[in-house]
């Protein structure tokens, strides 16, 4: 690709209107307001367990789950259901949605063929 004569604005800058192009926002545990006014909401917010809870259970696991560096992580299990924290589901219910993550898969991660 050729440019010619390319110029760009920087004084007097303002946003865009809110239309309905894509947007990926790569600030981690943040949902722009652009994003919001299209209907995104951030399902964890970085911090805490807030807002999930063990799949057939009425708190969060004690074990098998932690929050380090803003990403929650499942920890090792040396094999075994019993040994770890088991699945984590939202305790919101929705209806038709839109999923986004980003997700980092280690060796023997058990989920990988779920995850497109």
């Amino acid at each position: 690709m050729l440019w010619r004569n390319l110029r760009i604005q920087t004084n007097d800058l303002r946003p865009a209107p809110v239309d309905a192009i894509f947007i990926r926002n790569t600030i981690a545990n943040n949902v722009s307001a652009a994003e919001q006014a299209q209907g995104w909401r951030l399902l964890w917010d970085g911090k805490t367990t807030a807002g999930w809870r063990g799949a057939h259970k009425t708190a969060f696991p004690a074990a098998g789950w932690k929050i380090e560096n803003g990403e929650l992580i499942v920890t090792e299990s040396g094999g075994g259901e019993a040994r770890n924290g088991g699945d984590i589901v939202t305790e919101a219910q929705f209806s038709a949605f839109e999923f986004q993550l980003d997700a980092r898969l280690t060796p023997g991660a058990n989920s990988v063929s779920s995850i497109s």
